[in-house]
């Protein structure tokens, strides 16, 4: 990888999906900006009961999951990360916080199967729903005092 260093991981990454930190690379050249792994425990590798559904899990395979913060304007980061067909699978996070204070998260996976979401205030919404774009819209719109 030619813009993280395996440091700033909160896992090793000989847990995770070569392509799946090939293409968060690519990425990072895309976005034009610095990308942030996620420092929570389990933002690229779980490893505990309960986490077997999720992307984030690698125990006996390997991660194909990521949460990440970008220091860019999330809407552009959001197009560019739909646009650059790297993740079939993105969700947007606007409940979380990062470097001590509010900031947008994003998660990328490789999942066979597309699907966006959006969470806020703990409550999940999902491309599959009506109203899906109204709601991201929305929360872009009255977030943006607090992203980068």
């Amino acid at each position: 990888m030619k813009n993280f260093k395996p440091e700033e991981f909160s896992e090793d990454i000989k847990h995770a999906d070569p392509k799946l930190l090939i293409n968060l690379d690519n990425l990072r050249d895309i976005i034009g900006a610095e990308v942030y792994p996620s420092p929570a425990k389990g933002a690229l590798a779980r490893f505990d009961f309960g986490s077997e559904s999720s992307q984030h899990y690698a125990v006996d395979r390997l991660s194909t999951a990521i949460d990440f913060f970008c220091n860019s304007d999330p809407f552009e980061a959001w197009v560019k990360i739909i646009k650059s067909n790297l993740f079939t699978r993105v969700g947007i996070y606007f409940d979380t916080y990062f470097n001590n204070r509010k900031w947008v998260m994003f998660h990328v996976d490789l999942k066979d199967q597309s699907l966006m979401w959006t969470r806020n205030d703990k409550k999940y919404c999902y491309s599959s729903n009506n109203g899906f774009y109204n709601n991201l819209f929305k929360l872009f719109f009255l977030n943006r005092e607090n992203m980068k």
